[in-house]
């Protein structure tokens, strides 16, 4: 599996703290102490998200306390208009709770999401503990700081509950 130190043959060995670099450190740093583990991943292979998979049911103790956090830009260096086209694909599957249908949008190049794995992985974990309500919060674009829509970035928050 092609995930970090933090995750092996499926299980999590400890909780690890959040190192520098990592998204969680700045959310330490906001709502005070907790414990972070991190899952790196190249390109989303499906035997790897159910790696994942594996090790947040075996890891997570109690789920109704923990918050699992998927972290991703979306599409990446295309026009805003393309972006558009293919950042509205990952939200419609992400709200539709279609794993499959993104993993194959992924595979397939008609989407992006450079933590595709984690995403699907965070997805079939809440689905497996009876969370079944997702929300698109926002998406956004480089374009939409930068002014320049000739190549942006797309970046989505959602949430499972």
């Amino acid at each position: 599996m092609n995930a970090s130190r933090y995750i092996r043959d499926g299980k999590i060995p400890a909780y690890r703290r959040a190192r520098t670099g990592n998204p969680a450190a700045f959310s330490e740093a906001c709502s005070g102490r907790f414990q972070a583990v991190s899952a790196d991943y190249g390109r989303a292979v499906f035997t790897h998200v159910q790696g994942t998979l594996r090790a947040l049911a075996n890891g997570i103790t109690n789920p109704d306390e923990t918050l699992v956090v998927a972290s991703s830009d979306l599409s990446h260096f295309h026009n805003a208009e393309r972006a558009h086209v293919m950042d509205r694909n990952v939200a419609k599957l992400i709200s539709e709770y279609d794993v499959d249908g993104l993993s194959d949008a992924l595979d397939s190049g008609r989407s992006e999401a450079c933590g595709g794995g984690p995403i699907m992985a965070a997805m079939l974990y809440a689905k497996a503990k009876g969370r079944t309500d997702v929300k698109v919060l926002k998406y956004a674009t480089s374009a939409d700081t930068t002014g320049d829509r000739s190549s942006v970035v797309g970046y989505l928050s959602a949430v499972i509950s």
